[in-house]
């Protein structure tokens, strides 16, 4: 059996999110660790997808199958349980159609069928029938069971929850959102229903963090990082199609409110947008967090990014997201010129598993 000392794991993580000098993290991501994309890709699943499609029960014992023997550990990381992560869970909730794409492993949400008249009405009704929503009840029942079967040995964290600005745009339709941030008869609506979209991504986090257990007095979340309090992430897709001024008006303020409501958060960022998030800004305002940034397979030079990497790391920690063998060996020979603290996430072998029906 093997023993771990579950004391000096943790001691290395707070050292990460108080951005210490040489605290160096390295975890990886498997396919097998999503039971549902594993299905998904074996029934070649096609089509519309509602909650009474989960089959909790099923999938939780799957859950229970593939984390039976299993270590606690993930690298310099933990080994955490989220439910049914390839499920877009918030543009689900509010109400977009979901669809599952089959032998890519993956799901999709398209626009709600709703005039923009009446799209303010349909966000509010959203926020405040939350308990009676179908798909947070299927969350809530999922989170639960999986907390009860393995939330004794693993930490939880929340399901990958997408930001304000792509649950709109869902529902909206991504280049509709956009051109409405150039329309100035919309401002005052966007921001009404993106404040009403960070209200719901809130509560929706907190109900998942009341459903289990604080492991060792703390939680992980999607990226790896344990924290001694209520930790979450935080994604923003749709920044990509913004300026770095429209982001700033119309999805910043948002984010903080987000952010601000947790002890502990990641945020999520792709190398090829570093120059539209306020991450600066961020910083400022946030008193513990750090950056995630996923290493795309274009954009900017590396070199580039790491440049942007170093200065966001003399601020927050920073996750490095590789998915590209020559890249993650580019960051790891570049690993001394960081001065706080990183950890590398590798999804090399995630990426692998969608090559492979398992």
């Amino acid at each position: 059996m093997e023993r771990i000392d579950i004391q000096a794991v943790l001691k290395r993580h707070k050292e990460f999110w108080k951005n210490n000098a040489g605290t160096r993290l390295r975890c990886g991501q498997r396919f097998d660790q999503f039971p549902l994309r594993g299905k998904l890709r074996r029934e070649d699943i096609k089509g519309i997808f509602g909650p009474q499609d989960l089959e909790t029960a099923t999938l939780v014992a799957d859950y229970q199958r593939c984390f039976q023997s299993r270590s606690v550990l993930n690298g310099d990381c933990l080994e955490h349980v989220i439910f049914a992560p390839v499920i877009p869970w918030m543009e689900a909730i509010i109400g977009c159609p979901i669809y599952s794409l089959g032998t890519t492993g993956s799901m999709q949400a398209k626009p709600i069928n709703i005039e923009i008249s009446e799209i303010s009405r349909h966000f509010t009704l959203t926020h405040d029938s939350l308990e009676t929503n179908l798909w947070f009840q299927a969350l809530c029942k999922g989170t639960k069971a999986l907390a009860e079967t393995l939330g004794g040995k693993f930490p939880m964290g929340n399901v990958i929850m997408r930001g304000p600005g792509d649950m709109l745009g869902a529902a909206l339709g991504y280049e509709q959102f956009a051109i409405m941030t150039m329309r100035p008869a919309y401002k005052h609506l966007l921001h009404g229903l993106l404040d009403l979209c960070a209200d719901l991504w809130i509560k929706v986090a907190e109900t998942q963090l009341s459903l289990f257990q604080p492991f060792y007095g703390g939680y992980c979340n999607y990226f790896g990082p344990w924290a001694p309090g209520r930790t979450i992430q935080l994604q923003e897709d749709m920044a990509s199609l913004m300026s770095p001024t429209t982001y700033k008006e119309f999805l910043f303020p948002y984010h903080i409110k987000i952010l601000k409501a947790f002890e502990f958060s990641t945020f999520h960022m792709h190398s090829a947008y570093l120059k539209i998030y306020a991450w600066r800004d961020l910083c400022a305002e946030i008193d513990t967090m750090c950056f995630e940034v996923s290493v795309d397979p274009s954009g900017p030079a590396m070199e580039d990014v790491l440049n942007t990497l170093l200065k966001i790391n003399s601020t927050c920690p920073v996750i490095v997201g590789i998915n590209d063998e020559h890249k993650k060996e580019f960051i790891e020979r570049n690993l001394y010129r960081f001065n706080g603290a990183v950890e590398l996430f590798n999804s090399i072998d995630f990426m692998r598993g969608f090559s492979h029906i398992i």
